[in-house]
């Protein structure tokens, strides 16, 4: 507020002061108005896949979100391993195709990156990784036949034609050297190298017809593959070992990574979780290799030998899988997230080897894959 004076004066030489105070009304000051904060799009690439040769593969970028918008472009782009053309590339789903078999042919571990950007030019990128193994497929091991009431007979059997135990490697590939019926096994030292069929200690397998290399287990009572690898690592793959599902990479969880630490695993790790386990065998490089991983649901089933389902004894081949010990109905974990259920992963079961979700903190035992090489 500020004061005005004004001075009057009259002609009879009296003099009057008056002093008139007058408000000014200052101009409010205008609110800061802050335009919102666009918020970046999620991008994500999918579950990595394993796939064979001359296969069909999709890449499905549908789960990508735009919280502040809408994501106006897609673009995958290859990053990694031998170059294949790809189809759709600017769009939600590309596809490419991968190459054919031949005498040269090798596994490939393809690498693609989706980037999303939504109508303000914010962007984002996720990987997936498709590894392609040269092998065939496993079959069952079920080389009998059965009716309506018993099962055992010989195929083919009249009446009841087209039977499991009719076709496939366990009929054309029969016999029970290097793995039951029509499977193909190798053992590998912890170092990488090769063995022949009839050592009696071995760390990994190599599935000679998938390509696939599995972590063999290790069990006390089971002498023949204690040794002084497994002794100095301080028991790191003691198959009684439980751990919970964790995967902290949101584009692999399926929407929840799971139960950090929640296993038994004797403080052989920091956190009994399926990440620190795979973490810490990539570390050691287990048989030679940095590149070990959870299998998916479907490499799990592969090595599994469903002629022994329900005869009390594990569903696996025995001669090169030893420490699957007992008909223990155990989850084995898998990397794949079950779609109904954030919080569920697939398992596979030890003994009659059906496959089924289970919350991601159960403790469940763990058997890692590497591609083929």
């Amino acid at each position: 507020m500020k004061l005005h004076r004004s001075l009057s004066y009259h002609s009879f030489g009296l003099l009057a002061l008056s002093l008139l105070v007058a408000p000014i009304i200052e101009a409010a000051t205008p609110p800061v108005v802050t335009p919102p904060v666009n918020k970046k799009p999620v991008a994500k690439a999918g579950l990595d896949q394993t796939v064979g040769l001359g296969a069909s593969v999709s890449l499905n970028g549908k789960l990508s979100v735009d919280p502040g918008g809408k994501i106006v472009t897609y673009q995958w782009t290859q990053i990694g391993g031998s170059k294949l053309p790809l189809v759709n590339a600017s769009s939600v789903i590309a596809s490419l195709q991968t190459p054919k078999r031949n005498n040269n042919s090798k596994p490939m571990t393809l690498i693609f990156k989706l980037t999303v950007t939504d109508a303000k030019k914010a962007a984002a990128s996720d990987t997936v990784v498709v590894n392609v193994v040269t092998g065939e497929l496993n079959d069952t091991g079920i080389t009998s036949c059965g009716d309506a009431t018993i099962n055992g007979r010989a195929c083919p059997f009249v009446g009841y034609l087209g039977q499991d135990g009719e076709s496939g490697r366990d009929v054309t590939r029969n016999n029970n050297l290097d793995g039951y019926r029509g499977f193909s096994f190798t053992k590998i030292s912890a170092f990488g190298k090769t063995l022949p069929p009839s050592v009696d200690s071995w760390n990994c397998v190599k599935d000679n017809v998938t390509g696939l290399t599995w972590e063999e287990k290790t069990d006390p009572r089971v002498t023949s593959v204690i040794n002084k690898v497994e002794s100095n690592i301080s028991g790191l793959h003691y198959e009684g070992w439980t751990y919970t599902w964790y995967e902290p990479v949101n584009s692999k969880n399926g929407g929840k990574a799971g139960i950090q630490g929640g296993g038994n695993c004797n403080k052989t790790l920091s956190a009994c979780d399926t990440a620190a386990y795979v973490k810490a065998v990539n570390a050691a490089g287990w048989c030679g290799a940095k590149d070990w991983r959870l299998p998916t649901k479907e490499e799990l089933r592969s090595i599994l030998n469903y002629s022994r389902e329900g005869s009390y004894e594990p569903a696996v081949v025995r001669e090169y899988f030893p420490t699957y010990l007992d008909r223990d109905d155990s989850v084995i974990w898998t990397s794949s997230p079950y779609a109904g259920n954030a919080g569920n992963a697939w398992y596979v079961s030890s003994d009659f080897g059906y496959s089924y979700w289970a919350d991601k903190g159960t403790e469940g035992k763990v058997r890692l894959v590497r591609s083929g090489q």
